[in-house]
């Protein structure tokens, strides 16, 4: 039985509110892309090190995102208090909001090695597990209603919009190098995480009964389907970017650009990258995503080509803006389709492993893309062989966008017919 209007309309509000917190707290805390990266990479640059080694140190730092298909296989079968979700979501944010505090207080030295990556590692594994625990509650409450793409786009606009006030602020504290104060601004957002998961999830308790073997072997059964291993083929291509590591120490060192400017690039890149959700929000229930596919990803290769133009100020706001109306579309693509193959039974499991080749791609592309930028630098340039990295993150999404015909007859039942006018 469908639930009235009303009630369907107050349910989806409470949901878009809900993750919409949840991802601006991730959006705004979350070590290797947050509030800390660029006061970090700085530190860590004017200490001494290479491009590439920072690239690589910060790549290593991420890992606990590739792990994420364990997450969701303890998750979706081992319930806390009578709860898959809810406790599980309340035991993550406490562990970023405390690993986050940590690194406010830590004394540890600012340089690519064992104490200052334990150190940001628990807050990672914080965030990480608890994306786990809120996509999957996404799917479990979005499916039915049919509007994944909908929380897709909410949970993505408060991600953006935390990073248009992250960009202003880490510029200016990266001028001042105030990292600590970065840290300690993190913890407290990851503390606010904490205080919705608490206050605002709610779960109706499962049936308590052990995982067993059979479990199991279905969660890791439904992710070996051949539609899904063609969209986690789909997702490590359009993840594989070797250049984006690489991008803070092109603007502010080959460039010669300034911190500040560069944090202003990260707040009008998010500014534009609200726009690209919303109206991916928008458009997802109305248009068919296999055209939306080919939009996106002709696009993303453009944009992705039009960094090799940037050479001032000007030039580098406007491929800001075009990049993030291109690449945010292509991201809420891959998270889209990603939900919509997700049985959800499994639905930590199996979205997990999804995002989990993501972001080991990103994990991947920044370590080969730090290795190949030390290994090029010396003979081309490192302006050379930030240029060679672009291009083959443009190949890379130009051979993800000939797998849209398959993927559109892979996935065509789940396809939302537009919306009639």
């Amino acid at each position: 039985m469908k639930p009235a209007p009303a009630t369907r309309n107050r349910e989806v509000r409470r949901l878009i509110a809900i993750f919409g917190m949840l991802y601006f707290v991730q959006g705004a805390s979350e070590p290797t892309d947050g509030l800390v990266s660029q006061p970090l990479r700085s530190s860590l640059l004017h200490g001494g090190a290479t491009p590439g080694e920072v690239a690589r140190f910060l790549a290593l730092v991420a890992l606990p995102w590739a792990l994420k298909p364990v997450y969701g296989i303890v998750v979706d079968l081992v319930p806390i208090a009578g709860s898959r979700r809810r406790t599980w979501l309340i035991l993550s944010t406490a562990l970023a909001s405390g690993g986050a505090i940590w690194l406010a207080m830590s004394e540890a030295t600012i340089a690519p090695g064992l104490p200052l990556y334990l150190v940001l590692l628990v807050p990672t594994f914080g965030i990480a597990l608890g994306d786990v625990v809120t996509d999957a509650v996404m799917i479990e409450t979005g499916q039915p209603l049919g509007i994944t793409g909908v929380l897709q786009s909410a949970q993505w606009t408060s991600a953006y919009a935390a990073t248009i006030g992250v960009g202003w602020i880490v510029g200016w504290l990266t001028e001042a190098g105030r990292v600590s104060d970065a840290f300690l601004l993190s913890a407290i957002l990851s503390a606010l995480g904490l205080v919705v998961a608490i206050t605002m999830v709610r779960e109706p308790p499962p049936p308590i009964d052990p995982p067993e073997p059979a479990s199991i072997r279905g969660a890791l059964g439904a992710g070996a389907r051949p539609a899904v291993l063609r969209a986690a083929l789909f997702l490590l291509l359009l993840a594989f970017n070797p250049f984006a590591a690489l991008e803070y120490a092109h603007i502010t060192v080959d460039l010669g650009m300034s911190d500040a400017h560069y944090g202003q690039t990260v707040s009008v890149f998010a500014a534009f990258a609200v726009v690209a959700c919303l109206a991916y929000g928008w458009l997802a229930p109305r248009v068919r995503i296999d055209h939306i596919a080919h939009v996106a990803l002709g696009s993303s290769v453009l944009a992705t080509l039009a960094l090799i133009w940037i050479d001032d100020v000007t030039s580098d706001f406007v491929v800001s803006i075009v990049s993030a109306l291109a690449w945010t579309f292509a991201f809420l693509l891959q998270l889209d389709l990603a939900a919509r193959v997700c049985p959800p039974r499994y639905a930590g499991t199996i979205f997990a492993l999804l995002m989990a080749v993501s972001n080991g791609g990103d994990s991947l592309a920044a370590y080969v893309g730090g290795t190949m930028h030390d290994a090029l630098s010396p003979s081309i340039g490192a302006d050379g062989a930030y240029d060679v990295l672009v291009l083959m993150g443009a190949a890379t999404t130009a051979v993800a966008w000939t797998l849209v015909p398959r993927l559109s007859r892979d996935h065509a039942a789940s396809f939302v017919d537009p919306v009639p006018e």
